[in-house]
């Protein structure tokens, strides 16, 4: 099922079994901001965004976007990302077939781009 105003269209397998993980977020013990950091989370866990995000939602009282079910109906396990990424040896493999398949990656690293904030 597209998105309205896209012709993007997220198959996720009937029977096959896919990765999915869900991002972690947390303030440090010596932000600047805390508060700023706290009313970002809260607004990014809110119903309001939760229910508007194109992805699935981490709350369980929101349904998924785009006719979708919850993610936990499908064949696939948040926490099996986490051990997948645990064995290196496989993710280097893995790594190394998308590689031959679409080619190596191009462009600057992200950790080594200048990302200055100007005030």
């Amino acid at each position: 099922m597209p998105w309205v105003g896209s012709d993007t269209r997220l198959v996720l397998p009937e029977e096959d079994y896919f990765l999915t993980w869900f991002q972690v977020a947390a303030i440090p013990t010596d932000a600047k901001n805390k508060a700023a950091a706290k009313l970002y989370l809260n607004w990014m866990l809110s119903a309001e965004f939760q229910g508007k995000w194109l992805q699935f939602p981490v709350r369980m009282d929101i349904e998924a976007p785009g006719g979708y079910k919850s993610v936990q109906h499908y064949n696939t396990s948040p926490a099996d990302f986490h051990r997948f990424m645990l064995k290196r040896d496989l993710v280097e493999r893995f790594r190394l077939q998308i590689e031959q398949l679409v080619g190596p990656v191009e462009g600057p690293a992200p950790l080594e781009m200048n990302y200055s904030i100007k005030p």
